[in-house]
């Protein structure tokens, strides 16, 4: 493959896409390949215990994610965020609740929890083959012995 030299956190494809990565903390401002600003933006992970320990991080990293990250895609960009939300006023929470002029949700969202009751009112794992139910039985008793079982699915 001929091309530009990859390292570590940029690649530029033949056909002239570049993929990089930045952390949360890094500078955004003015990111571009030749002249082009980032069209897709894949946000995994944000969030961490830290950031949404108290209600002005959680406003900072929320901010910095609104008015430095976006700013810095194209218009049209699509942006999907994957993450675990940490807390009630978290991130994840804020953009779920966010609407439209029109009163419409701004941003879809999706939530895919480790068990569901499935429509005949049995308890089902979303991911049998990695998360059986005794495994998740195991959590839930190892989290509850510990204290720890508030919020935990019933």
């Amino acid at each position: 493959m001929k091309g530009s030299t990859w390292n570590e956190d940029k690649i530029i494809l033949q056909n002239n896409v570049c993929i990089q990565a930045k952390g949360r903390d890094q500078s955004f401002r003015g990111i571009k390949h030749l002249d082009w600003r980032p069209d897709f933006l894949w946000v995994d992970d944000y969030e961490d215990k830290e950031s949404v320990k108290t209600p002005e991080s959680r406003d900072f990293w929320t901010k910095n994610f609104m008015t430095v990250i976006l700013p810095a895609c194209d218009r049209r960009a699509k942006v999907r965020i994957t993450g675990t939300p940490l807390d009630d006023d978290c991130m994840l929470y804020r953009l779920r609740k966010e609407r439209t002029q029109d009163g419409g949700l701004r941003w879809t969202t999706r939530e895919y929890p480790i068990e569901y009751i499935s429509q005949d009112g049995t308890r089902t794992s979303i991911w049998p083959a990695r998360y059986p139910l005794d495994y998740i039985d195991e959590v839930k008793q190892s989290y509850a012995e510990q204290g720890l079982a508030e919020g935990l699915p019933a």
